[in-house]
């Protein structure tokens, strides 16, 4: 029987994956055909979309880091986590968007 690895969230565990999330609704953010220049990403508009796709994908991975965290090191909770965490994440939020849309 292998013991259980329990461990806390810690501060750089939590802000890596914070800054990874922020990172990658950038990445998604410069991929629309209305982004043209960096400093489009900091219009009204893309920061309420900010919002609206960090909160949900960032409270994900850190739920499935608190659950990978029970029997894994913390280097491959927090990888494990964004892996699934980041596309499910902004999944969720295009399939709501969609399904209001569709109404």
């Amino acid at each position: 029987m292998t013991p259980t690895v329990q461990q806390t969230m810690q501060p750089r565990q939590i802000a890596t994956i914070a800054v990874t999330v922020l990172i990658s609704c950038w990445v998604l953010f410069g991929i629309d055909k209305d982004t043209h220049k960096f400093a489009d990403l900091f219009k009204p508009v893309n920061l309420a979309a900010l919002v609206v796709y960090f909160t949900p994908t960032f409270a994900f991975c850190l739920v499935l880091f608190r659950t990978f965290s029970k029997k894994h090191n913390p280097i491959g909770s927090v990888t494990r986590s964004l892996l699934i965490g980041i596309p499910i994440g902004f999944l969720v939020v295009i399939s709501l968007f969609l399904l209001y849309l569709k109404r």
